[in-house]
């Protein structure tokens, strides 16, 4: 079997985490995503039986609402994150990156509020204490990332246009 004598390109330091604070920390932030995501998928697979119908026809319908935000606000975080580790790592350009959906996260209410759409207040403290948890962290990553994102447009904006 033939060898190819051409050698693998260096890696890029851009996209190093050893050499790129702002993608390690990104990395940091999808990891902790990532973690959340499981942690729900484990949860709900794991509600069967008496812990489901121990539920009420309401709390059923305030757990789905809550495991649909936390979906979508992992989603949406997770999306952002691949797009700004892709323009922290330089492989994709921030002129480009502005034209796809996933650069500008969402701050809508419902996204970084603590409430459960659909919900009432009362339903919602009855929702069971991991499906809280695993809201109340996605809340705070959420929130988080805002900042973040927030931080990123300023010092953006102050270092010109983009190229």
């Amino acid at each position: 079997m033939p060898t190819d004598p051409t050698p693998d390109p260096a890696p890029d330091p851009a996209s190093d985490p050893a050499t790129n604070p702002a993608v390690a920390f990104l990395d940091l932030c999808y990891d902790e995503a990532t973690a959340l995501l499981v942690e729900a998928r484990d949860y709900l697979e794991g509600l069967t039986g008496e812990a489901a119908d121990a539920l009420s026809p309401e709390g059923a319908l305030a757990l789905t609402g809550a495991m649909t935000l936390l979906t979508r606000r992992l989603t949406e975080a997770m999306a952002w994150l691949m797009l700004e580790r892709a323009i922290a790592g330089g492989e994709v350009a921030l002129a480009e990156a502005r034209d796809h959906a996933a650069y500008t996260l969402s701050d809508g209410p419902d996204l970084v509020a603590d409430r459960v759409p659909g919900a009432t207040a009362g339903d919602a403290a009855a929702l069971p204490l991991a499906a809280r948890g695993l809201l109340d962290r996605s809340r705070r990553l959420y929130v988080r990332l805002l900042g973040i994102r927030k931080a990123l447009v300023a010092a953006r904006a102050a270092a010109g246009p983009a190229t």
